[in-house]
């Protein structure tokens, strides 16, 4: 067991609070040396809701990849930092279906290491969003 000051513990826990919000918010992150790709990009069947599935990546020769999914009314503009809902590492492997107006399902591998996945989306949660494994 380690036991710290109170010197060394008020230095190390903001530290891993960083880090854990680090991970949480792993596709709003810009260092400035990021690359965002575009996966591809899914409509609602009423036109009026844009998914798109991207890619974050960066780190020099440590490198990361995220995969991300960004939800969005079809008259806004695409904002990698705005919008997620879904954040992945360790997959490629994702796809955003509508499967009605009001539903989208994100499908993802179950290899994938989830940070972020939310349930529902807008102002006035009107947007359902479920989750699908896949070998």
């Amino acid at each position: 067991m380690i036991t710290l000051s109170k010197t060394s513990y008020s230095i190390v826990m903001p530290v891993l609070i960083l880090l854990a919000l680090d991970l949480s918010n792993a596709c709003t992150l810009n260092n400035g040396h990021e690359d965002v790709v575009t996966v591809t990009t899914a409509g609602s069947p009423n036109n009026e809701h844009v998914a798109t599935v991207y890619n974050v990546s960066g780190g020099g020769a440590a490198g990361y990849v995220y995969n991300c999914v960004n939800l969005r009314k079809r008259e806004e503009p695409f904002e990698s930092k705005t919008g997620i809902v879904f954040t992945a590492s360790g997959t490629r492997r994702i796809t955003a279906v509508w499967q009605d107006d009001e539903h989208l399902i994100i499908r993802h591998s179950k290899s994938a290491g989830i940070y972020k996945n939310a349930e529902e989306w807008g102002s006035d949660r009107k947007i359902r969003i479920s989750y699908a494994e896949e070998e």
